[in-house]
């Protein structure tokens, strides 16, 4: 009782500043956790190389790990300032299976069915290809973690009307509709863990070219993602 009177005692302004206290903690313990992830792998693989246990896999993953902390980093950039862009029409089939090859470890530790349907001939996008890339290794990323055990994730891109359209359907853990309702919110993240940030990253670059991120999910049956960009036929 004396801990909330003396809160509620409190000048506004105070109040306030302890609130921002708690979102920077909040993000801080985040930040830590996104970064100690792949650093702890580094970590682990640079001990099994000192042992005299030499894989050509490892370096792969070391520097798939360093390339995880990079593109983090650029996600607080971005949310931290707007970046200047550098747009060029982008074959958006051909960057989403790279983004696939980059993630390939993410694929076979899961032990994760990818199944892909690309329609021929589609648009190119009118945009920065890099802030592009954060979008969709984010979402594409998302689905693999929360699919285990010989699950799916598949990926369609098709052109709709005067968008392209990027779906991503997963059969892991879904999400409950209290959950659901909280997309989009600040540092509000798709995992149970995190900051939230790279979702965040996600709405605010699509939202910049118009277009739009749609999700339905269901608790134990999985998530749909659907993102829509406009197009500038030039093709």
């Amino acid at each position: 009782m004396s801990n909330r009177a003396s809160l509620h005692n409190r000048p506004l302004k105070d109040v306030k500043k302890l609130e921002k206290l708690e979102i920077v903690g909040e993000l801080a313990a985040g930040i830590v956790h996104e970064i100690r992830n792949p650093l702890t792998s580094i970590f682990g693989f640079v001990q099994l190389l000192e042992q005299g246990v030499h894989n050509k896999d490892y370096f792969n993953l070391i520097y798939s790990s360093f390339n995880d902390i990079e593109e983090y980093l650029k996600a607080l950039l971005i949310i931290a300032r707007p970046q200047p862009n550098e747009q060029k029409l982008v074959n958006m089939t051909l960057l989403v299976e790279d983004i696939l090859e980059q993630v390939k470890h993410k694929i076979n530790s899961n032990r994760v069915h990818i199944n892909t349907d690309f329609e021929l001939e589609l648009p190119n996008i009118l945009c920065d290809e890099t802030q592009m890339s954060i979008v969709f290794k984010n979402l594409i990323t998302n689905s693999i973690e929360a699919t285990l055990n010989e699950g799916i994730v598949s990926i369609f891109v098709r052109k709709e009307d005067t968008n392209l359209l990027i779906k991503i359907t997963d059969t892991g853990i879904g999400m409950s509709k209290e959950r659901l309702a909280k997309l989009g919110e600040p540092f509000f993240n798709l995992k149970e863990k995190g900051t939230g940030i790279g979702l965040m990253v996600c709405y605010r670059i699509i939202w910049q070219y118009n277009g739009s991120i749609f999700v339905e999910s269901e608790e134990n049956k999985g998530t749909t993602i659907e993102v829509r960009i406009p197009f500038l036929d030039y093709m």
